[in-house]
Parts: C-alpha cells; sequence; structure tokens
C-alpha cells in the first residue's frame, strides 16, 4: 500500500487510533503480569507524598511533579493512575504527532512519511513511552523547535525553558538556539533572547524556592557523586575489557539504576564532568565555526536550518555518550531533531543512513532492556554487556554521520531557499 495515497488527515487518525490500541494493550499486559511499571513503583510514590502533605525527594527538576500529580488528583489507586498516566503520555504523543506533521508541511515534505517514522519511532521504544515521563519534554523540546525554524523565537526559548525544567537536557540546546544570532551579528536581539532566557530560567528556580521546597537542591543532591552507570558508553567499554581479563569490575543497584563498579569505573567517573563539559564546548565550537563559514560563503536559510539540526542532534548525542548515567530511554532525546533532518534536503543516502541507524540504536536499546532486565532481572551476563556495547557503538557512528551531514552542509553546495532563518522580527 502506497502511504502517499491516503489523505494525511486519514492517516494522522489511523495512526492516532493505532497508538492508543497499543496503549491500552500496555496498560492491560502491565496490570496482569509482573512487568516492572516505574509509573507505579516510583511516579505513583512521588505524587503520593504531594498528596500527603510532603515535598519527595526526587531524581527529576520541579516541573517533573507537576505532570506526575496530574493523574493522582483522580485517583488513589495505583492500577487507576498507571491507566490515568499512560493517558496523557497518549495525549502528548499525538501533540508530537501534531508538530511533526505541521513540520513536514512547512518544508513541502511527506506529511504521512514523517508521521510513520515519528509512530514507528515512539513503538519500538513503547515501554519507554508509555511507562517513562521522558514524551513530556521530548514533546516540549519538539514544539520548541517547531516555534523555532517558524521565527517564533520568544516562544520557543520559553518551551524550551519549560522542557529542562521538566527534564535537564535540553539545557544543552540553549546555544543551539542563541549561536546563529551572534554569528549573524543581530546584537540586538541576541541580547535581547539572552535576557528573556536568564530571566525565565532565573524564574523557574526561583518558584520552588518561594514556594519552601527543596525540589532543586534535592535533585542537585541526588546527582551529585552518582556511579558510573553500566549502559554509559565508558561503562560498557570497560566491560568489554573486563570480559578480555584487563580489569576487574561488577554491577551494583543503586540510585534507582545498575552500575559499573570497580577501580576502573571508579577511576573514570571522577573525570566524566569534565569530559562531558569539553564535548559540549566543542560542539558548540563547531557550530559556531559552520556557521561562520557559512556566512563568509553567502547565507542559505536550508543550509542554516541543516546546521541547526544537525548541531542540536550531535551536541545531545555527545551529551548523552559523555554523561556519568545512560538510561535505556535517553536515546528517545534525539528523536525530534533525527525527523526534523530527516526533512531537509541532505541527500538520499544520508538520509537512509541516519534512518537506518536510528533504528538500531533503538532496536538494541529495547533488545538490552529485555535481555538485561526483563529475562536476567539486572543479573548482567556477558552477551547483555555486549548488547549494550553494540549500541554504544552504534551510537558512535550515528554522531560521526550526523558530524558529516553539517560539515557536508557547508563544504558543498547544496540547494538555497529564499526563506529568512536569522531575522529575529521576519
Amino acid at each position: 500500500m502506497d502511504i502517499e495515497k491516503i489523505d494525511s488527515d486519514r492517516f494522522f487518525l489511523i495512526i492516532l487510533t493505532l497508538s492508543a490500541i497499543v496503549s491500552v494493550i500496555f496498560v492491560i499486559l502491565v496490570s496482569v503480569s509482573a512487568i516492572a511499571s516505574e509509573v507505579v513503583d516510583i511516579y505513583f510514590q512521588y505524587a503520593d507524598e504531594v498528596m500527603g502533605g510532603r515535598a519527595p525527594q526526587m531524581e527529576y527538576p520541579p516541573f517533573a511533579l507537576l505532570l506526575l500529580m496530574i493523574p493522582r488528583l483522580f485517583t488513589d489507586d495505583p492500577f487507576v493512575y498507571e491507566a490515568l498516566f499512560v493517558a496523557q503520555t497518549y495525549v502528548f504523543f499525538a501533540v508530537g504527532l501534531w508538530i511533526v506533521r505541521r513540520l513536514a508541511a512547512f518544508f513541502g515534505k511527506s506529511q504521512n512519511l514523517i508521521m510513520l517514522v515519528y509512530a514507528a519511532f515512539s513503538f519500538l521504544m513503547i515501554e519507554f513511552i508509555a511507562d517513562r515521563y521522558d514524551i513530556f519534554p521530548i514533546v516540549l523540546t519538539l514544539l520548541s523547535l517547531y516555534l523555532f525554524v517558524t521565527k517564533r523565537y520568544i516562544s520557543a526559548l520559553l518551551l524550551l525553558s519549560i522542557a529542562t525544567m521538566t527534564k535537564m537536557y535540553p539545557v544543552v540546546l540553549f546555544p543551539i538556539y542563541i549561536i546563529p544570532f551572534f554569528v549573524d551579528r543581530d546584537w540586538k536581539n541576541a541580547l535581547r533572547i539572552t535576557g528573556f532566557l536568564a530571566a525565565v530560567m532565573a524564574l523557574l528556580i526561583i518558584i520552588p524556592y518561594a514556594a519552601g521546597t527543596g525540589l532543586i537542591t534535592d535533585f542537585i543532591g541526588y546527582h551529585s557523586g552518582r556511579p558510573l552507570q553500566v549502559e554509559s558508553v565508558a561503562a560498557s567499554f570497560i566491560s568489554v575489557a573486563k570480559m578480555l581479563g584487563l580489569t576487574d569490575a561488577w554491577v551494583e543497584y543503586s540510585y534507582g539504576s545498575f552500575n559499573l563498579m570497580g577501580d576502573w569505573p571508579n577511576a573514570v567517573s571522577s573525570y566524566m564532568t569534565a569530559l562531558m563539559g569539553v564535548c559540549m564546548l566543542a560542539a558548540y565550537a563547531v557550530y559556531a565555526g559552520l556557521l561562520l563559514k557559512l556566512r563568509r560563503e553567502g547565507s542559505d536559510a536550508d543550509k542554516q536550518m541543516i546546521l541547526f539540526g544537525s548541531g542540536a542532534l550531535l551536541t545531545l548525542l555527545l551529551f548523552m555518550m559523555a554523561g556519568l548515567v545512560f538510561s535505556a530511554q535517553y536515546v528517545l532525546w534525539a528523536v525530534p531533531f533525527i525527523l526534523f533532518l530527516l526533512l531537509m534536503p541532505i541527500g538520499e543516502t544520508a538520509k537512509k543512513k541516519l534512518l537506518i541507524l536510528s533504528v538500531v540504536v533503538l532496536f538494541l536499546t529495547q533488545l538490552n532492556v529485555v535481555v538485561n532486565i526483563s529475562l536476567c532481572g539486572g543479573n548482567m551476563e556477558d552477551p547483555g554487556l555486549l548488547i549494550i556495547f553494540a549500541r554504544n557503538i552504534a551510537l558512535l557512528v550515528l554522531a560521526h554521520h550526523v558530524f558529516r551531514i553539517a560539515r557536508d552542509c557547508v563544504g558543498g553546495r547544496g540547494p538555497s531557499s529564499p526563506r529568512s532563518f536569522l531575522k529575529f522580527w521576519a
């Protein structure tokens, strides 16, 4: 069946219907099986504490609590809470589906194809869509992306700020949004949006303090001193070294995750924060340098957008790979910008490779969870650790491919577009 022949409105409803069915099946499976649910085991407990008049000590930023509280306002039954929470994730999935459709329409690309890819990615990782809250910051980030490319920059930064206070990872995207204005020497608007951003972030930090809670300090304190999570890139290389008899290491459960312990992991973990900082600075420097080179060659809106999407995606990938903590659902953070690049004129070969690598990363991530958690209960053996290693190698290859997309965009001629991308008040 040629999906291009299906009316886009009808295709939108078909995907929404399929997603609703998948969500219902997921809730039923969780309720009748022994599958562990983070929603019931963690989120419900946090919400219950708030209903009891206590501020929970969370590993999440303050705005996450608002979203975790909504289902609890309607029930005190854990199963009903689970069902309502999944319904809430379904609503956000639907909003995300609408946004990617609007992005495709804006760029004159196939709405049905991009909706199909969005749905396929989501269904492939359904456990992490329905049983985690990452779909909330992901869709907020996706909406900020849409607002930014349609020149509603203040609204885009406001949404990105809210996403950051829901889950911290979008904070690394702020320079990607702001650097183009400095490169374009649009000083007035560069300072204006930077000042706006500083005010918004200060307000979002002050509000929890004003409410008399310790959500910010609890969040920072929880993550300081965490060990090296076994799924992290550094841990996967040490795991392979252990298999080769080069070092001794073992897996322990703490901080809500399985972590790699031993002399090498302990030594490496002390340098990971500095490594992450270096990676972020390098990503911003490369992004700014490519934008400067593009500006010298002459403005090209399509190339600017390719650099924007590839710069954001590469920054997120480096942030994930250089981190101490790398939970399975983190790979979903990259989805908005993968979809964005698939809409860009980067060439069919580059698009196919981007799509294939993305599917491989998502599949291996899900396989890791099935083998290491569902089947082995966290008792990770060498085959399971090799799955993690393979996923991380695929991530490194994906990051390299995204870098080449950015580099080739500036080095090649590429198509041009009459749309102005950097005029703030256009």
